[in-house]
């Protein structure tokens, strides 16, 4: 059996494991810096996560993934195990196992300056490493591993990383200067999720730290015989000393010319629902300068993702040279409230980063650039149809007629028509049915928008026409909600609603041009939507079992006010999966055992659909029982 939500195009923690026999995985989370290994042409990927019956603790090791298109990802298991590895105590004894080994990165040493090779894969991870049982702050370090002549073994499986040394620790850089901000806790276990770059213009490898409220600097000219030293600390304006949460997993990085830094915050921003005040989670980028020795931003900290479920990120470069991201979902906020049978926890779709202005423009790394359909076309209006497709909406259905003043609903589903018995065969393509990349888009055929919340888009809704995910357009207020409210994710721990998933995702978006163009990405249990304006909103859903993928609604003539507008959708198909294959992989079964009087056994197996029809964000009813005997005679 196979977890109904289990993504279809994000990594994810093993779709096998399903809890139910060992070895059960019950953690997927912060994402680490991948690596491009040239020679297979593979990206190796990797977030923290646990396997019970594997770590014997509770704390997390490396799990793997292997991709070519960041799209179709292969679980490659445990990567790094924290009980594999010995250790020094600081009496001398030998200690088995790490604690913990926490976030870093993979980067590579092409001109050997560490010593080990030009094609040693390198990595730096947070170890958690006490003389006693239970964690010690004092002795959080960052470990420094090496897989020497690449990252793969002949038959194409991973290598086992060897610990080498520790690079520093927290008692080490505070001798070197650093000051804890966090002074009423001197030894404050913040010292984690470490990662390397290289710095071209000064020579020095720099090793960025998260602490407490910000990012510690540390840096080293000669690793192959020198040490890394403490240069800085730099706390984002946009933080404030004792104010709850922290930083996590910066990414500090030369890329085009400058400086780039993308870190984690717990606690950035905070939004009132129902008069309760969140504790919004979310990732932030800045640019600004690097001496070698101290960073100066010299652009505010923007959020990359408006959502409540993007966070932990892990930022690189590609051989084309963009700058990308990936980051986890579905953070602390959603973890222990929304984890279904077989996994929990699951990477975020690749988005590259276009920074050459002083905000991040956020785009789809593996789909066409939207900002190319604005540029074919210099009208700042559009009236009708044809002057829709002619600034660039491909493939606009000719069939959808524009939406009359006091109009009619408009309405229009994939996979087609809809029928109750719906169960995907081998013909068929189910991803169309679960996952995929639609264009969303609207054009206005006068001077005014209708009013706000008029136009709207319902996505994964199931058979039974119970709402999912409305992604609300309003116009007047310069902005595009995304409400995922029943989609199968607000109830979270016992029984609680869960208020960030009742939370609106609010995109402010700019109308004045007279029209709009937005890209889907649904998955099983995800919703990103990306603005043509370079801003994104995700959200973790949990929707029926027989869900749909797209439904475009317009509201009843009653409810309709203001000019005409061109409402459409067209599909983007960037990923093939065999029909056959998936669906071997993908249907439950049950198989009937006949038992024949010549002493033999005849076995016959029976498909059954993904799953069951339930309510969202239930695993619906028990498929089939049966306990019988019975006497078959052959005719």
């Amino acid at each position: 059996m196979v977890s109904t939500y289990y993504p279809l195009a994000h990594a994810a923690v093993p779709q096998s494991d399903l809890g139910l026999e060992p070895p059960y995985w019950y953690g997927g989370n912060d994402v680490q810096t991948p690596y491009y290994d040239a020679k297979s042409g593979k990206w190796v990927f990797f977030m923290l996560g646990t396997c019970r019956d594997i770590i014997t603790s509770n704390q997390l090791g490396w799990l793997a993934w292997t991709t070519t298109d960041f799209q179709s990802w292969q679980p490659q298991g445990l990567f790094m195990n924290p009980g594999d590895y010995t250790s020094t105590a600081a009496d001398g004894s030998i200690i088995q196992g790490f604690t913990a080994i926490w976030g870093g990165g993979a980067f590579g040493d092409p001109d050997n300056l560490w010593g080990f090779g030009s094609d040693a894969v390198l990595f730096t991870a947070s170890i958690a490493n006490p003389e006693t049982p239970g964690l010690k702050p004092e002795n959080m370090a960052v470990g420094l591993f090496v897989c020497k002549g690449g990252i793969f073994n002949d038959d194409g499986t991973l290598k086992k990383p060897a610990f080498v040394r520790t690079l520093t620790d927290i008692t080490t850089a505070q001798s070197q200067g650093w000051v804890n901000d966090k002074p009423s806790t001197p030894l404050d276990g913040d010292f984690r999720d470490a990662r390397m770059s290289w710095d071209p213009v000064h020579r020095l490898w720099v090793l960025a730290v998260s602490v407490s409220y910000g990012v510690a600097f540390f840096t080293c000219a000669n690793p192959a015989s020198g040490d890394f030293t403490f240069a800085s600390a730099w706390i984002g304006p946009d933080r404030t000393l004792g104010q709850p949460g922290g930083v996590e997993c910066p990414s500090f990085l030369y890329h085009q010319g400058q400086w780039v830094l993308v870190y984690s915050d717990q606690a950035n921003q905070f939004q009132k629902v129902n008069g309760q005040k969140l504790l919004r989670q979310c990732v932030m980028a800045c640019k600004g300068t690097w001496d070698g020795k101290n960073f100066t931003n010299t652009t505010t900290p923007a959020t990359l993702d408006r959502g409540f479920a993007h966070y932990a990120q892990a930022v690189f470069t590609d051989q084309k040279g963009r700058l990308l991201e990936v980051g986890w979902y579905n953070n602390w906020n959603f973890r222990s409230g929304t984890a279904q049978i077989g996994w929990d926890g699951f990477m975020s779709c690749v988005r590259e980063i276009d920074f050459t202005g002083n905000t991040p423009y956020v785009l789809d790394a593996c789909a066409p650039d939207m900002r190319a359909w604005e540029a074919a076309s210099a009208s700042s209006t559009a009236s009708t149809l044809e002057l829709a497709a002619a600034k660039g909406l491909r493939d606009v259905p000719s069939n959808i007629p524009p939406l009359p003043p006091g109009g009619v609903v408009l309405k229009k589903q994939f996979p087609g028509t809809i029928d109750p018995n719906f169960m995907p065969q081998p013909t068929d393509t189910p991803p169309a049915f679960r996952w995929g990349r639609a264009y969303l888009f609207g054009a206005l055929q006068g001077s005014t928008w209708p009013d706000d919340g008029v136009i709207f888009f319902r996505l994964a809704q199931d058979l039974a026409w119970r709402q999912g995910v409305t992604v609300t357009l309003n116009p007047h207020a310069g902005n595009i909600t995304i409400n995922a409210s029943t989609a199968g994710v607000v109830i979270g721990d016992a029984g609680v609603p869960n208020p960030y998933a009742a939370a609106p995702v609010i995109l402010p978006y700019d109308f004045s041009r007279g029209w709009f163009l937005l890209q889907a990405n649904l998955d099983s249990c995800s919703l990103e939507v990306f603005t043509d304006q370079g801003t994104v909103g995700s959200v973790v859903i949990f929707p029926g079992h027989d869900q749909v993928f797209l439904d475009i609604s317009a509201p009843p003539p009653s409810a309709y006010t203001g000019d005409p507008t061109i409402v459409g959708t067209t599909m983007y198909n960037s990923i093939n999966i065999d029909p056959a294959t998936w669906l071997s992989q993908n249907q439950e079964s049950f198989t009937l055992s006949f038992h024949k009087t010549d002493g033999t056994e005849s076995d016959v197996t029976i498909p059954l659909p993904r799953g069951p029809k339930g309510d969202p964000g239930t695993s619906g009813t028990a498929l089939l029982s049966i306990n019988t005997t019975a006497t078959v005679t052959e005719a």
